[in-house]
C-alpha cells in the first residue's frame, strides 16, 4: 500500500471533517453545564440535534469524509492515518474565521505551524508502516474493545461528578477513545469491503464502527457543553491518535521505529503537537473540529 497516497486521502477526509465540524458548531448549543452526561440530558441533546436542518446537511459532508477516511485506512496504517487527522484543527481555522468575518491572528498562524511541524516530525521519525497482512480478525478486537468501553464508562462517571473543566476533559477523553476505536473498526470494515463486499453487513465490525462513531460524536458535543473548548478539544484531538496508535501496534501489527532515539523523538514531537492543539483551543474559534472522521 502507498503511505503517501494514504496521507493525501486522509487530508481530504480531514478537510471534510473540518467543514462539517465548523457547521455543526452553529447548532450545537454550547450551554456549559456540569454533569452534562446524565442520561436524560444526553437524550434531550440528541433530540435537539436531530431537529436541526443544518445538522443533517453536515451529515452529507461527514459521509464523504468517512468514505475518504475509510479509504485512507485501507491504504495505510492506523498509526499513520489517525495522527494526520489532527490537522482538522488547522483546517478549521480559516473556515471559522470565514464564517465569523474575521482574520486569522499571528498567534493562530504560529501555533498552526507548530502543530503541523510537530505532526510532520512525528510521522518522519516514526515512519508508521502497516503490516502486510489481511483484514484484522474480529476476535482480536473484542478484548481491546471491552477495555476501551470500561475506560469510556469511567470517563462518563467522572464527568457526571466533576466541575465544568474536568467534565470537559473527561468527556473529551472518552470521545477520543471512541473515535480511536471507530478508526480501528472502520479499517477492518474497509478491508472486508475491498475483499468480500457481498458479506459486509454480516460483519460485526460494521455495527461496532457505527456505534463507536455515534458515541464519539455525542461525547464530543457533550464535552463542549460541559466546559470550555480549551479543555475539551485537546483531549479529543490527542487521545484519538494515541488510542489509534496503540490499537494499530497491538492489534493491527503496525510497525513504528522503536530505537531509543526514535521513541524520544516520537514522544517529543507528539507532545509539541498536543501543546499546539491546546494553545489553538484557547485562542482560536475552532468550533467542533474535534469531531471525526
Amino acid at each position: 500500500m502507498s503511505a503517501g497516497l494514504a496521507v493525501v486521502v486522509a487530508l481530504g477526509g480531514s478537510a471534510c471533517a473540518a467543514l462539517a465540524g465548523t457547521l455543526q458548531h452553529r447548532v450545537a448549543g454550547r450551554g456549559r453545564t456540569a454533569g452534562a452526561s446524565a442520561t436524560g440530558q444526553i437524550a434531550r441533546f440528541v433530540r435537539h440535534q436531530l431537529s436541526q436542518r443544518l445538522w443533517w446537511i453536515t451529515l452529507g459532508v461527514q459521509a464523504v469524509g468517512l468514505g475518504l477516511h475509510g479509504l485512507a485506512l485501507h491504504l495505510g496504517a492506523l498509526s499513520l492515518v489517525q495522527p494526520v487527522l489532527a490537522l482538522v484543527v488547522v483546517m478549521a481555522l480559516p473556515l471559522n474565521h470565514r464564517l465569523n468575518h474575521t482574520r486569522i491572528s499571528r498567534a493562530e498562524l504560529l501555533w498552526a505551524t507548530v502543530l503541523t511541524v510537530g505532526l510532520a516530525a512525528f510521522l518522519l521519525i516514526a515512519i508508521p508502516r502497516r503490516a502486510p497482512v489481511g483484514p484484522i480478525p474480529t476476535a482480536r478486537l473484542v478484548v481491546p474493545a471491552g477495555v476501551g468501553l470500561l475506560v469510556l464508562v469511567l470517563c462518563i462517571a467522572v464527568a457526571s461528578r466533576a466541575g465544568s473543566q474536568l467534565a470537559a476533559v473527561a468527556l473529551g477523553t472518552g470521545s477520543g477513545i471512541a473515535f480511536g476505536f471507530e478508526a480501528a473498526f472502520l479499517q477492518a470494515t474497509a478491508d472486508r469491503l475491498a475483499n468480500q463486499p457481498a458479506g459486509l453487513f454480516g460483519q460485526a465490525t460494521v455495527y461496532a464502527w457505527l456505534a463507536s462513531g455515534f458515541v464519539g460524536v455525542v461525547l464530543t458535543q457533550l464535552a463542549y457543553r460541559a466546559g470550555p473548548i480549551s479543555a475539551a478539544l485537546p483531549a479529543v484531538i490527542t487521545v484519538n491518535p494515541i488510542c489509534s496508535i496503540v490499537l494499530g501496534v497491538v492489534v493491527g501489527g503496525d510497525q513504528l521505529r522503536q530505537s531509543p532515539g526514535a521513541v524520544v523523538g516520537e514522544v517529543v514531537s507528539f507532545a509539541v503537537l498536543a501543546v499546539a492543539v491546546g494553545a489553538l483551543a484557547r485562542i482560536a474559534p475552532l468550533g467542533d473540529a474535534g469531531n471525526g472522521p
